[in-house]
């Protein structure tokens, strides 16, 4: 399948986001996290859908990897607001190399 780097990398993505949000509710300062935390939130949900349609093949496949590498995008650049979280910090790489993929097939 043309689409599996990306589908990996969506998938990477959703895992990294989902440890980015626990470890931002976890810290003592998590008002200043709420933009991060809800940046994750968005790209979990694009990616778990993007990687959706791509496994099924769907023709809406690329419009889906464009908004996607948008929103990946956006919450690398929350995530790396937050240098001192190893969480964020992984993060922030996660939704570029997801990004990056996406933008190929968008």
């Amino acid at each position: 399948m043309s689409n599996q780097n990306c589908i990996d990398a969506c998938n990477s993505c959703i895992n990294d986001c989902e440890k980015c949000i626990s470890s931002c509710l976890e810290d003592n300062d998590v008002k200043n996290r709420v933009q991060c935390i809800k940046s994750c939130y968005d790209c979990v949900d694009i990616c778990r859908v993007c990687s959706q349609f791509m496994s099924r093949d769907s023709k809406f496949s690329s419009m889906l990897c464009d908004l996607c590498e948008k929103i990946c995008n956006e919450c690398a650049m929350e995530c790396e607001k937050h240098t001192n979280d190893k969480d964020c910090v992984k993060c922030a790489e996660s939704c570029k190399k997801c990004a990056e993929e996406c933008k190929k097939l968008g």
